[in-house]
């Protein structure tokens, strides 16, 4: 393997340009690689196998404790269930703490209990949000009850009305326990899931029901490596370990790196110190911390598949699944900057500070318009709250739901309806789109007028120039060119560690005079140690201290003149 001495192919050259200039091998490309592999068959092997599973889970509890009107030809969930009648609400509270109790009567498998240390079920917890607690105290109400068959809280009182006055919300938590066939390709054959049925009465008129769910393994992990797939996940952590190892070397190089460029002499010092910080910022690449933070989240996300069965399955496939995403996303860093492979990163960040400022503008706009539509149609049910407001502008946006929306709006108020919806679709679909298509289309079509180099730094002039003000503009033109120029010294130079920053003509030159320099420091500091055994106090001290002053001169003089 050959040494790589050019300092721009080492800092922007691609891997596999260095192994064919250099015969450096690409361990970096080939971790990269194994780590998508071995996430992806992570996500695809180990977390697909308990999504699925989980789905089918969902969609039971969804059917037994919110909506108990959904058929079997039903292949969407509804996530929310409408309550308008006390009577209605006291039957669904009744409902879901009988079927709790009697859960194998409304299911195919059979489930068990959590049990206390008298050998008693776990009740069903009601938890209860007060507008006011101290006022609920009063009447007696309290903040927790243990709901049983023939007992319901306060839901078996007569005035449950003046209790839902009190009310903000409240929620009935449970647990049921799911044993499964140990034959099943999951990772553990039993569940545990924490059951939470929420009511939300804040805005009163109507109680929006909702179902939440947790899950976690209560039984025996599956210890048969190869079938569960757990050798992924130790797989996984070698490769990542790895890579942060590599990472943590690359960071230390180029520290020292800049530690080399400036000490090595004050030409280079000057070079370093002239570059801008855009331009100093080019010695780092930031790929890095993306690379780190996948790192991380493989890691963890492979010691919880691992070991921790207390932990929620959701964590756990939170981060497998950022972690294969980061492993995808990172081996773009491998590309040739330079080639038509890296074309939708170079166009991104060509264009990203004109969309950027671009982006600004319309925000306010896009806020107007969602806040106006919030107050004017809500009836619709499409813009009741600001969340709600922003997606359905967005979805319109990108084309979706147009005819429904204003089809529903126009329903509401038809004039306003049609004003609002024909002004937003013309502005932002036409206007918006159009000049989004623009600005990217030109950072697109500056890559073949002005394609990127090798670290993009021997471009001598800039993608845009917006500043009206053309002396200002000419000013920061030059000081940018002197900045490049400084940073191609840099990087066209050889090996540092031969001061390799200037060609080999004035090298020899250079280093006699650095030479020159350190004797005479070196002479400067033994005049001043002859001068301070001289005492301060003597009547010719004065004399000392000129002749002293004119040797350093008369050393200093002649290289300051040539300089000139």
């Amino acid at each position: 393997m050959v040494k790589i001495t050019r300092l721009k192919d080492r800092l922007y050259m691609a891997p596999l340009k260095k192994y064919e200039k250099y015969g450096k091998f690409p361990w970096k490309i080939i971790i990269q690689i194994l780590l998508i592999v071995f996430t992806s068959c992570q996500t695809l092997l180990v977390i697909n196998q308990s999504t699925m599973y989980s789905y089918n889970q969902y969609t039971l509890w969804n059917k037994v404790f919110l909506n108990r009107d959904v058929e079997g030809s039903d292949t969407s969930i509804t996530n929310s269930y409408s309550i308008y009648r006390i009577n209605q609400l006291l039957t669904v509270i009744q409902q879901t703490v009988e079927r709790y109790y009697d859960i194998n009567s409304q299911t195919i498998d059979n489930y068990g209990y959590k049990y206390d240390d008298d050998g008693n079920k776990i009740t069903v917890k009601l938890l209860v949000e007060y507008f006011d607690n101290e006022k609920a105290f009063k009447q007696g109400y309290e903040i927790e009850y243990e709901l049983k068959i023939g007992y319901y809280g306060p839901f078996s009182d007569e005035n449950v009305q003046e209790f839902l006055n009190q009310v903000k919300k409240f929620e009935l938590r449970f647990t049921l326990i799911h044993y499964l066939n140990k034959d099943l390709d999951l990772a553990s054959d039993c569940y545990e899931w924490n059951i939470i049925q929420k009511y939300d009465y804040s805005s009163h008129g109507t109680i929006i029901s909702t179902l939440d769910t947790d899950r976690t393994m209560c039984g025996n992990m599956n210890n048969n490596i190869m079938k569960n797939y757990v050798w992924i996940s130790f797989l996984v952590i070698f490769l990542a370990v790895i890579s942060l190892i590599s990472v943590g070397t690359y960071i230390n190089r180029r520290l020292l790196l800049v530690s080399q460029l400036t000490g090595l002499s004050i030409r280079s010092r000057l070079a370093w110190e002239s570059l801008r910080i855009s331009e100093k910022l080019k010695f780092f690449n930031f790929w890095v911390i993306i690379v780190t933070i996948g790192n991380l989240f493989q890691i963890f996300g492979g010691i919880i598949s691992i070991i921790s069965q207390s932990t929620l399955l959701k964590i756990n496939e939170t981060l497998v699944g950022f972690g294969c995403f980061f492993a995808w996303i990172g081996v773009i860093r491998f590309l040739n900057h330079t080639s038509h492979s890296y074309t939708i990163v170079n166009t991104m960040i060509r264009s990203a500070g004109t969309i950027g400022f671009y982006i600004i503008g319309i925000v306010p706009i896009f806020m107007g318009y969602a806040f106006l539509a919030m107050c004017s149609f809500w009836k619709t049910g499409i813009y009741y709250n600001t969340p709600m407001s922003l997606i359905a502008n967005y979805a319109i946006v990108n084309g979706d739901s147009v005819y429904i929306f204003s089809d529903a709006a126009m329903q509401e108020t038809a004039f306003l309806g049609q004003l609002y919806y024909y002004t937003f679709v013309v502005f932002f679909i036409c206007f918006v789109h159009n000049i989004f298509i623009a600005i990217i289309e030109r950072g697109f079509s500056s890559l073949r007028d002005k394609p990127p180099v090798q670290g993009d730094e021997t471009s001598d002039d800039d993608y845009v120039v917006s500043s009206p003000k053309k002396k200002k503009i000419e000013v920061n033109r030059i000081k940018k060119k002197k900045s490049k120029q400084a940073l191609k010294k840099i990087l066209d130079s050889g090996s540092l560690e031969s001061k390799g920053i200037f060609d080999e003509k004035t090298l020899h030159c250079i280093q006699e005079m650095d030479i020159l320099v350190e004797e005479i420091i070196k002479n400067i500091k033994n005049i001043y140690s002859v001068l301070e055994r001289v005492d301060k106090n003597h009547s010719e001290y004065d004399l000392v201290f000129e002749r002293a002053r004119n040797i350093i001169e008369l050393q200093i003089n002649p290289i300051v003149e040539y300089l000139n």
